[in-house]
């Protein structure tokens, strides 16, 4: 997992619980307290741990966690990556660059630990659909951020997952549909 969106994480614990929710948050994980840095890939096993650990302290399900953890980061991702959503100029033009995004972060010597999860695997002009294969098991995040990309750029279009690993498919399938009428 990458350190970036680690910190977020633990961001969003910090603004919703104070430094007191992030040393319980680490104490519950029983992962040591880490500042990320933020272009190093860390072990998966700490994310799944402190994801764990998130769900108690919030005492949320899975789904509403990852839409609150989606709707945290479509809030403070424009301040803290404003050239990226001015680059893009529409959701489309951001959705196609995460994948790359994803590759390009990690710093050469995290490169050996990088394990590609997302993959653009069809692209048409009204659409585009991803693969996500991750032992992390968050399309849902996937799915709520394209819906939070859609609304920022204030775009009509939809979101789909025609499959998933949860419903016993092999990996996930998120597709996001551009226009109105979709």
């Amino acid at each position: 997992m990458m350190g970036h969106i680690l910190n977020i994480f633990v961001r969003m614990v910090r603004t919703h619980h104070g430094e007191e929710g992030v040393d319980r948050l680490f104490d519950i994980a029983g992962v040591k307290r880490t500042e990320y840095h933020t272009e190093v890939v860390y072990p998966e096993s700490d994310f799944q741990s402190l994801y764990g650990a998130a769900l108690r302290l919030y005492g949320v399900d899975d789904d509403t966690a990852q839409k609150a953890f989606s709707d945290y980061f479509i809030e403070i991702s424009p301040t803290l990556f404003p050239a990226i959503f001015k680059v893009s100029g529409s959701a489309r033009g951001l959705l196609e660059r995460v994948p790359l995004i994803h590759k390009q972060w990690p710093t050469a010597a995290s490169m050996t630990e990088f394990r590609e999860k997302l993959w653009i695997i069809e692209s048409g002009p009204r659409h585009l659909r991803y693969k996500y294969d991750s032992p992390n098991r968050l399309c849902g995040v996937l799915r709520y951020v394209a819906e939070g990309v859609l609304r920022y750029y204030r775009e009509e279009g939809s979101v789909v997952e025609p499959r998933c690993v949860r419903r016993g498919d092999p990996w996930c399938e998120v597709e996001v549909r551009f226009g109105s009428g979709v």
